[in-house]
């Protein structure tokens, strides 16, 4: 009678812990989820966050320091590329080729990275407007 018992009682054992692993699995494929989830929620609020830390006047002054005193910016389209960069696109107008290298030159001084000239057309004054892609990198 004992070893019935026994085996009764392992047997019962055996499925309580089949039942706490598959509850286990059940768990853990629903951790996943919830923290797929949720980490997209992070990932929109941090985003959120990084916009509106954005110091544009900081931008705005480094990319003045930059700009030849001849020189002038038509448009400016920035894109946010991950928390601590955001490309831009912007067209200039310079009176020369000279004041545009003297830009891009700038730019990589005050660590712009990677300004490249996009496209750029004389205008019928003669004045050189270019459309230049830069990475603008803050400082956390």
């Amino acid at each position: 009678m004992k070893k019935g018992a026994v085996r009764a009682g392992l047997q019962k054992a055996d499925e309580t812990i089949k039942t706490a692993q598959s509850e286990q699995k059940r768990l853990g494929v629903r951790l996943k989820e919830v923290a797929k989830k949720d980490q997209a929620i992070i990932d929109a609020i941090n985003s959120i966050i990084m916009r509106k830390s954005f110091s544009w006047t900081d931008f705005l002054s480094k990319l003045e320091e930059c700009l030849p005193d001849s020189s002038y910016i038509l448009s400016m389209t920035p894109t946010l590329v991950d928390n601590t960069r955001i490309q831009f696109r912007f067209r200039v107008v310079s009176l020369s080729l000279d004041d545009l290298l003297a830009l891009i030159n700038k730019l990589q001084d005050l660590k712009f990275s990677q300004p490249r000239v996009e496209t750029e057309e004389r205008n019928e004054r003669g004045q050189l407007t270019s459309e230049i892609s830069v990475t603008y990198e803050r400082v956390i």
